[in-house]
């Protein structure tokens, strides 16, 4: 079977760790994905700092961007009818409908995210590609409960992890000499942190053997009290892997939202496929990951957070065991090599 994904921007985390992981692996299944990616977009021309509309610079980028965007699409939905199925990555266009009428079914509609809540428009394109696709893979229990409204073909296929890259690594251990607390993620989610500034720097003031790592497209400046006790790591692919080998502790704090509720809790399966103990907020698919699996901590308020922190940074046999455990839960449950076959079955059988 050939397959033509529409998938979005190399960095694009939806993207790389859903359809693109898959690509080398379905092969050996008789699947063959051709990667048809957004090459230009808005998001290309935003700094995170300086508002867009506010700039005539920044704003004819960012018009030029959508220009191309939408030609470059047109063109890209064109050229996927000729395969046996598409795969949508998300969103065709972001933001609005535009060229789903064009797709040649069948469609299978891969979704990860509550991108239904960005707009009215989104939702609307949300709900037409539902309704299109011959097969939808939502990426947790509340994502494919709202796409049922719109389609009965849904398989919940979680975002999954190459377990042969993201493993420990013994080398890269601190024992108790440096303890570092890390975090990975797009800046968008230092909303997250904001109530827990001074909680961080407790802990930081307290053991001066810890300290706080972020690795990001951009520092937290928005984090006014911590931005200074941060260690800041730049982002890319190359480093990805090394830099969560490096925590001794992996954090993701989260609200109480149903944006959360549609996330697919791939930071803490990370984490946990290199073997590093969990602390994070208990909401939405971390809450239900760890109620199941001793693999780490789920503190609910900012005290809470600060004992949790405090407990594994004074307890190294407890971040052992979780980082052990957290390592079996994502080799037996969550590992490419298990869902690769998964997902051929169901493609196969569906298509």
């Amino acid at each position: 079977m050939n397959i033509s994904a529409l998938t979005d921007h190399v960095f694009t985390p939806s993207s790389r760790f859903r359809i693109r992981q898959y690509i080398d692996p379905l092969k050996s299944n008789e699947i063959f994905i051709r990667d048809l990616q957004r090459k230009n977009s808005i998001q290309l021309v935003s700094d995170g700092y300086t508002s867009i509309r506010k700039s005539p610079v920044l704003l004819s980028k960012a018009l030029s961007q959508e220009f191309l965007d939408i030609s470059d699409t047109f063109y890209r939905t064109i050229k996927s009818r000729n395969s046996d199925a598409i795969w949508l990555s998300r969103q065709l266009m972001i933001g609005y409908p535009s060229f789903e009428l064009l797709f040649k079914p069948p469609l299978i509609y891969d979704i990860d995210d509550s991108v239904f809540l960005n707009s009215y428009l989104s939702k609307k394109q949300v709900e037409y590609t539902a309704k299109r696709a011959s097969l939808i893979f939502a990426g947790n229990e509340y994502l494919a409960d709202i796409l049922s409204k719109y389609n009965k073909s849904i398989h919940i296929v979680p975002t999954v992890v190459n377990t042969d890259r993201f493993m420990p690594s013994v080398g890269l251990n601190h024992g108790d000499e440096e303890i570092v607390i890390g975090w990975s993620g797009g800046a968008s989610s230092y909303r997250f942190f904001k109530p827990l500034e001074d909680v961080f720097i407790r802990v930081l003031k307290k053991y001066k053997k810890v300290k706080i790592v972020f690795v990001s497209d951009r520092p937290p400046y928005e984090l006014k009290k911590l931005v200074s006790f941060v260690d800041f790591v730049k982002w890319d692919d190359m480093n990805e892997v090394s830099t969560i080998q490096s925590f001794d502790i992996g954090i993701m704090p989260l609200e109480d939202s149903d944006w959360v509720r549609g996330k697919c809790a791939y930071k803490i399966l990370l984490y946990a496929s290199c073997g590093v103990p969990i602390v994070t907020s208990p909401y939405g698919e971390n809450k239900k990951i760890l109620d199941d699996h001793d693999i780490g901590l789920a503190p609910l308020d900012a005290d809470d957070w600060f004992s949790a922190l405090e407990l594994l940074v004074t307890n190294k046999d407890l971040r052992s065991k979780y980082g052990r455990q957290g390592r079996k839960y994502v080799l037996k449950s969550k590992s490419l090599k298990i869902w690769t076959n998964k997902v051929s079955d169901l493609i196969l059988t569906s298509i």
